[in-house]
């Protein structure tokens, strides 16, 4: 399985893909639960967090927390 962060730089730079169709599926601590963010929220991909756009604030998502990404309702990567 390819990790997750080739998989979101694949998709955010590749012109022959929509940023769009994708939705990330992330556990956040601080509420206990999974949460969604759309992939065009995304500012920045390193080789351990995701920089994301949340309520006009940048957050630092650990990529470890990533659980799913799907495109279109289908998903394309799961944390095993």
């Amino acid at each position: 399985m390819i990790p997750v962060n080739e998989l979101l730089n694949k998709i955010k730079y590749d012109k022959s893909e929509n940023p769009e169709e994708y939705e990330i599926y992330y556990y956040d601590r601080k509420l206990d639960s999974n949460l969604i963010f759309k992939l065009n929220n995304i500012m920045q991909i390193d080789s351990h967090f995701v920089i994301i756009i949340k309520s006009n604030h940048e957050v630092a998502l650990p990529l470890n927390r990533i659980k799913e990404v799907r495109r279109q309702n289908q998903i394309i990567w799961k944390r095993e």
